[in-house]
Order: structure tokens, then sequence, then C-alpha cells
């Protein structure tokens, strides 16, 4: 009764805070519009109205405030109940759900995969921790065997037998994942991270991070699970953490991995997962950097009895397709499992004996009764002749792309001359030829060991990331094509201006070619471009809020400010009346209203946006927010400023009239601005950058005395208004330079590589499937005949 009486209180401050904030915002609106539409001429002072304005907007902003606050006070009192167990047993559903999706597209991602995850060996290695484990375990049991620990830190590698690629070390990590998600017995959520995306710092606020960004959970929230213990980093790909083949102890293997050391919780080490290659795991003990209480498994080599089970379950036991495998099983029982045979060689990893299912299971689309293209007694052969993973390596595209589940093109029911059969999405001859322009790219990165890099970041050895990619089309060359997209719109902006007599002053027109040269000089000289978003998740954080009010008080003032600057200057005759004229109505760009709106809005918007490059489902997402963070912002702020000229006071069907105008004629103007000042706004920043580094270089220098820092501080305030664009120009040079061998789609064209296998997802980045499918594609331009 007592939590109940409490949920029931905030409930009441939640709702009277909401009535406040629409009450309080409607009536600034409807005094703002009132004041607007009276007429000077008629007796009403221009300054009374303006000053009327003002008063209206403050007590508007009043009752805005004191909404926000009493639903401050209401999230407050429902933040308290929202303990740390009952935040990890909803986390635990999103990493369940994530993590369930992954684990389908690394046994094959077509509708077999689930049938028959190939249930791996595997043998401890290490008795460090404690007496009492088992010496043996196996894909179906490593939830128990890792309950079993008494430190919780395990590794994950391979065996000694040679190279351990694709023995599935990736996939017993997510089968762990989901083991402990489904019977988490109030124990940590186990939580996957890429290594090779550690950003440096501790792993405790790599996990703040990681869960705030990639799970979208509040920072209390993620701060309250880190601070519980109540987190379990499952961290996936050390050997993909350097282009050595032997990281050393200065290594950013080694580096995490004592950050990993000093990871504890109070009175012992904290749990912790990781998975690397054996070679680079044995590189680093001899150079000391391995976990000194972590239990090491060795994951085995597929035998020939396991590959024959997974095949089995695999086909669904079907009796027909087991005769059709006949052949294979019957070469893979033959020798025994003490002996295997050549085939059993081949096939002695789940990459490999999935790949080989996926080839011979594709079926001919076009014909009538869906035979299959191929025979799998000819597995037997090509492995007794050493051909066998060529062959297969060469015919997986094209088995992906025709295999069950594949996105297809569906026909047209009223085309009558066309054969109602759907069609692949994807071409497999372009999907190879695109995918070679991308795994020749990362290849070369990972050949150079390092020695590539853009402003001394080492261009990706194994991440496709869409707003990274330019580097691929030539440095000079993207940005020079992005120069010239930045460019152009400004330049036609500033022409139409000086045509239609804004630009009347030699002063105006000088200003506007600086800008133009302000942004072609950014496109060139930037590096990285950072793509950004419009984050409302910051409002749930304690920092984000006090960012909010600050500039939205800073845009209040700047746009009273603004306000009266116009007033005194058109008064003195020096400035235009600016006006938008429609067949029912004008709408008056001018006076307090119009400032105080626009600064108010861009004050707020300022608040929300930040950088945002990171999602746990689309990595397209990065690119999706910069663009619409940078034309939809400029967008609202173009039917804002129309806003003040709506007349309540007209007819019913007139304010519909008018509200479609303002919504159009808005968003033109602010959609031209968005491609002009905009970008300006974007690139901005980077000059400021400078100045304001080489300024204070100068200060402590002695060159310049100390008053001289407050104005170099000064010159960061453009910063502020960066709301993207810069990732979005430089990408679509990227495109335009590469048009003819990646699609003007990529982000789409990746999405569905991802969906039929060819590829996977790592937090922000698309990576090939296999490293030996990106070396194979690598070497091999065209696709086979």
């Amino acid at each position: 009764m007592r939590t109940s009486g409490k949920r029931g209180h905030f409930y009441v401050w939640g709702g009277l805070g909401s009535l406040l904030c629409v009450a309080g915002l409607l009536w600034t609106m409807w005094a703002m519009a009132r004041l607007n539409t009276e007429d000077p001429a008629g007796g009403a002072d221009p300054g009374t109205t303006d000053t009327a304005a003002i008063l209206s907007f403050l007590l508007g902003a009043v009752g805005t405030s004191l909404g926000v606050w009493s639903l401050g006070m209401s999230v407050h009192g429902l933040r308290i109940q929202r303990t740390g167990p009952i935040i990890a047993a909803e986390l635990t559903h999103l990493v369940r759900d994530f993590e369930g999706r992954q684990y389908r597209q690394l046994l094959g991602g077509d509708e077999q995969a689930l049938n028959a995850p190939a249930d791996l060996r595997f043998t401890l290695a290490s008795t460090t921790p404690g007496h009492g484990l088992p010496h043996q375990g196996s894909l179906s049991g490593i939830a128990t065997f890792y309950r079993s620990l008494p430190s919780g830190r395990l590794v994950i590698t391979g065996d000694d037998s040679g190279n351990d690629a694709g023995v599935g070390k990736t996939v017993l990590a997510v089968a762990l994942i989901l083991g402990l998600s489904e019977d988490r017995r109030a124990g940590p959520v186990p939580v996957r991270l890429s290594a090779a995306g550690w950003p440096g710092g501790t792993v405790r606020n790599w996990l703040r991070t990681h869960l705030t960004r990639v799970y979208n959970l509040k920072e209390w929230e993620a701060q309250k699970l880190v601070d519980e213990h109540l987190i379990l980093p499952v961290i996936d790909g050390l050997d993909e953490m350097d282009n050595a083949p032997n990281p050393d102890y200065i290594s950013r293997a080694a580096r995490l991995l004592r950050e990993v050391e000093r990871f504890e919780r109070p009175g012992a080490k904290a749990p912790v997962v990781l998975t690397c290659r054996r070679d680079h795991y044995d590189s680093l003990a001899a150079a000391e950097a391995q976990p000194q209480t972590a239990a090491r498994i060795e994951i085995a080599r597929m035998g020939p009895s396991e590959i024959r089970t997974y095949l089995k379950a695999r086909l669904g036991y079907s009796r027909q397709r087991v005769i059709r495998w006949q052949p294979v099983l019957d070469a893979l029982a033959t020798p025994g499992d003490h002996s295997p045979s050549a085939l059993a060689r081949a096939l002695d990893t789940p990459w490999r004996v999935t790949l080989a299912a996926v080839v011979y299971e594709e079926r001919d689309l076009g014909r009538a009764d869906g035979a299959f293209v191929r025979d799998p007694a000819d597995l037997v052969s090509l492995a007794d002749r050493g051909e066998l993973y060529e062959h297969l390596l060469d015919r997986y595209i094209t088995a992906a792309v025709h295999a069950p589940g594949a996105p297809v093109i569906e026909p047209d029911p009223d085309d009558e001359d066309q054969h109602l059969i759907p069609a692949p999405a994807l071409d497999p001859g372009l999907t190879w030829r695109r995918l070679s322009v991308l795994a020749a790219y990362l290849n070369s990165n990972a050949a150079a060991r390092g020695s590539r890099s853009v402003a001394g970041q080492p261009l990706p050895t194994n991440d496709l990331v869409l707003h990274a990619l330019w580097p691929l089309a030539g440095i000079r060359r993207a940005r020079l094509v992005g120069a010239a997209l930045a460019a152009g719109p400004f330049s036609a902006m500033v022409v139409w201006l000086w045509l239609s007599g804004v630009l009347v002053t030699g002063l105006l027109v000088a200003s506007a070619a600086i800008c133009v040269a302000t942004v072609t000089a950014g496109a060139m000289v930037e590096d990285w471009p950072v793509p950004r978003g419009i984050l409302l998740r910051r409002i749930r954080t304690r920092a984000g809020r006090r960012r909010i009010v600050r500039t939205t008080l800073l845009g209040l003032g700047v746009g009273l400010v603004a306000g009266l600057m116009f007033r005194v200057a058109q008064d003195a005759g020096h400035q235009p009346r600016y006006v938008v004229t429609t067949e029912s109505t004008t709408f008056d760009l001018n006076g307090m209203p119009v400032t105080l709106t626009v600064g108010t809005a861009v004050g707020l918007v300022v608040a929300f946006t930040a950088r945002n490059d990171a999602t746990v489902t689309d990595p397209r997402d990065a690119v999706r927010g910069d663009l619409s963070s940078w034309l939809g912002v400029w967008f609202l702020l173009g039917v804002l400023a129309m806003m003040p000229g709506l007349d309540f006071a007209a007819e019913p069907q007139m304010i519909l009239v008018r509200i479609g105008e303002v919504i159009f004629f808005g968003a033109l103007i602010g959609v031209l601005f968005g491609l002009s000042f905009g970008l300006l706004a974007a690139y901005l920043p980077l000059l400021s950058s400078w100045f304001h580094t080489f300024g204070l270089r100068l200060v402590e220098a002695g060159h310049l005395p100390r008053i001289f820092t407050w104005y170099v501080r000064v010159a960061t305030f453009p910063r502020l208004f960066a709301f993207g664009g810069s990732a979005t120009v430089r990408y679509v040079a990227f495109l335009l330079c590469m048009r003819g061998r990646l699609p003007w789609r990529l982000g789409r064209f990746l999405d569905q590589c991802y969906r039929i296998g060819l590829l996977r997802i790592a937090g922000t980045a698309y990576q090939f499937r296999h490293r030996e499918l990106q070396d194979h594609l690598a070497h091999r331009h065209q696709p086979p005949h």
C-alpha cells in the first residue's frame, strides 16, 4: 500500500507538470500570434507590441519551467523504485534478443541454421583457478561449466593443432551469453564487446559507455549496474586488435589485458570472458600480459562423428536429403575418428562445414521442381585433390544469394509476360565484385601494418564503417569532391541572395564570399568527419539536463538580443524587413516573436545534438542520424520562424491553409539555409578549434596578455551550432567517387549481405563473416565462371 501511494503521488506530479507545460506553451504561441496580427497603423504602438511579446513569452516560459520541474519530481520518484536487479532483468531481454539474432547469423543465417548448432567440444587447458573443475565440456553445457568457475574469469582459444581460425570461438562465446541469459539466477548480465572497439581507459568506463550508447540505458542506470557488479563483460576478438601477428607488451591487446587485470570487485577479481586465437594468446602470455586468475579452455576441431551429426541435424533428418548426402556421410564414417579422411580434415571447423552445407544445398530457383544445383558426392573427390576449400569459397556467395530466406524482389502480379517467380535481390556477380573492392581495401590496410593512417588514426583492417570508408576512394580525391559538394549549394544560395537584392552592400558580399571559402576549406581539411544526431536520451542524465537548461537560456538570451538589434536597425533604416508573401497572407519574419522562438529552439537543438556513431542493431544509423540532424533541424527552424505569422483569429478553413503554407515555405527556407549556412555551422568549428589552440599557445608563451584568454574561448562558440552534415557530405563524395565499383545505396547493400550471412555486425561496423572469406575475395576480384 505504501509503495502504491508513492507511485500515485508521483503520477499526480507528472500529470500536473504535463498540464503546466502544455498551458505555458499554448499561452506563449497564442500571445505571440495575437500580437503579430495587430496593426500598428490602427493604433498599436510597435514598442508596446514588442514589450508585450517579451512579457507574454516570459509568462509562458515560467509555466513551462514549473511544468518541467514537476515532471522532474515525478521522474526522480520513479527512479528510486528502479533497483539494479530490475534494470538487469530488462537488459537481459535486450541482450538475449540481439545475441539470438547474431547466433543465427553465425550458424549460417539460413532457414536451417538453428536446426544444427555444432556441439563444439573443449578441454580445460589451465588449472590455475582452483580444483574440482571438469576437464572437458561442450557447447550445450558451456553455461554450466562457466558457473563452476570460482573466479568467473574465462579465456576461450583454439587448440594447438595449427591455424585455429573458424573453430567457433565467437559461436561458443555467444552460446555462453544465451545460456547465462536464459537462466540468469540473479547473476550478472553477459554483454558482448568487440575488443577492436576498445576506446582505451578502464573496463568500467567502457562498460558504462557501451550500455548507454548501444543498449540505450540511462546514464545512472548503467552506473548502477556497473557499480553493483551486475554486468559480465564478454570481450570478443583480442586477436583483431593489432595488425602484428605476434603482439608484444605495448600492443593494444596487452594494454587491454592489463586493464582487465585491474577490473575488480570488493575482495576479488571481477568476472570476465575473453576470446582470442591461440597463437596470439601465446604471444601475450610470453609478454606476461595474460590474466593471472583466468581459466583457459581450448576448442577442439570437429571430428568425423561431430561432422556427421551436424550434417544430419542440418538436413532435418529428412530421408530424401540424407540419401543425397549419403556418400559424404559414408566417407566421414569409414576411417574412424583416430584416422580422419581428407574430407574430415577439410571440414573440421564449424565455419567450413557450414560453408559446405550452404553451398551444396543451393537450389535452382528457375526450375519448377527447385532441383539442387550440385551433388554432395563431389565433396569427396574435391577433398582428395585438396581443392575443396577454394571450391566452396568460390561458390559461397552465389549459394547465399539463392538460399531460402534471402532477400528477393517480388514480381509484379499485373505483368502477364512475367513469370511469377521472385528474383534474388542481389546479383551474385555484382555482389562478389563489390565485396572484393571492400575486402581488398581492408587487406591492403592490414598489409601496411599500421603505416596507413589519416591524422594518426590507422585505417581499418576488418571494420566496414560507412562514414569512415572514404579513404578507399583516395584521400585527396574524396576531399576535393566533398569540398565541391559543400561549396556548390552555398555558392548558389549566395548568387540567389545577390540577385534578389538582399546582398546590397559590399560588406555583405564580402562576408558571403568568406563564408563560401570557409565551407570549402573546412571540407578540404577535415580529417575524420564525425556524424552527429539528435540524442533525446540526454534528458535522462543529470549532465544532459544541465546542458538543456544552459543552452535554452542562452538561446533565449541570444533571441532577445537579436530581436532588439533588429528593431534598432530597422528603426534607423539600416535593416530591410524580411517577409514571405503568399496568396492568402504575408508572413513577417521580423520582430521579437520570431527571434525569441528561433533562439529558444536553437538552444534546445544544441542541447540534444551530439556525436552519434553507435547502435546495437544497424550500423547505418550513424549516417542516417547525421543527415536527419543536419537537414531536419534546419527544417524545424524554418517552420518555427514562420509560426509567429499565423493568424489564429482567422476563419478555421483559412487557419488550415496557412498552417500548410507555414510548413511548406518554412521547410523550403529551412532546407535552403541548411544546405548553405548549415554546412557553414558544421565546418566553422574546425577553424575555431585551430584558432583556439593557436591562441592558447600564444597566451602561454607570453606573446599575448592573459586577458586574451577570454577571447580565445569565445572562438569555440561556433561548435554549439554544428548540427551535422559534414559526415554526410564526405559519405556522398565517397559514393560519387566509387560509382561503378560500389552501389549508390551502399548501406542497404551491406545490410542485405548481412541478412544472407556474408557479413556480420560488430558494434557500429559490418565485418566479413570470416577472415578467410575476406582474404579470398581480396585476391579474387572477379567471380569464377
